[in-house]
């Protein structure tokens, strides 16, 4: 779906098309649900951008808007994918009510989160730093209690391994991109991105992250 939704790639954060997995599939890609419905989809991404793709042969079309506070009809989208929101949402009560509301009977919801940040054996303590600074560590660690507890009933609950292209970026401005796209914690403080950053180039391995999706039902 996201290969021919070009509003839906424009916004998706560029970090997702740069993780690879071994398979050679994308993060952008994989964050799609397996099965969709024909009663169009909607991206609710980071920052209160919503992309809009409707039933049938249809433009998609940006809009702004809250993810609490959509411009949509009631029973409107068959399908709702949400990439790296849940951690970071203010309100993710507010979030889940707006996703019930919007979402047709029997429509998806497919979420992506970032799993806890893996270092090594030896750096188990920067580990534990990193995932101290997400504003809802239980979005990271139990994504799916959170869809439960809102109503929705769990489909998938799938993880994968993905190694990210840096190209030319150093290591201080990758950990800086992967904070702002919501792959690390964004409030993540100065000294620690630092103390990332001489990790990733004292390894100079390939910098992995491991990701979850959950896939709903209503």
């Amino acid at each position: 779906m996201a290969d021919t939704c070009p509003a839906c790639r424009a916004h998706l954060d560029p970090q997702l098309s740069r993780l690879q997995a071994r398979t050679g599939t994308t993060a952008a890609q994989w964050l799609w649900a397996p099965a969709s419905g024909s009663s169009g989809h909607v991206v609710v991404a980071p920052g209160g951008a919503l992309v809009l793709d409707p039933p049938g042969d249809g433009p998609s079309s940006p809009v702004r808007g809250l993810s609490t506070a959509m411009p949509l009809a009631g029973k409107s989208v068959g399908t709702l994918v949400v990439p790296l929101l849940l951690p970071v949402q203010e309100d993710i009560d507010g979030l889940f009510a707006e996703l019930r509301r919007v979402l047709l009977p029997h429509g998806l919801v497919t979420m992506l989160v970032p799993t806890n940040p893996s270092f090594g054996m030896r750096s188990r303590r920067l580990a534990r730093e990193v995932r101290g600074h997400w504003r809802h560590r239980s979005a990271i660690d139990h994504p799916d209690w959170l869809a439960a507890a809102a109503d929705f009933a769990v489909l998938g609950d799938d993880r994968l391994a993905f190694t990210l292209d840096t190209g030319d970026d150093g290591p201080a401005t990758t950990v800086d991109l992967l904070c702002a796209s919501g792959l690390y914690p964004p409030s993540l403080p100065a000294h620690v991105r630092a103390r990332v950053a001489a990790h990733l180039a004292g390894t100079g391995a390939p910098v992995r992250i491991a990701l979850r999706r959950i896939v709903t039902r209503r």
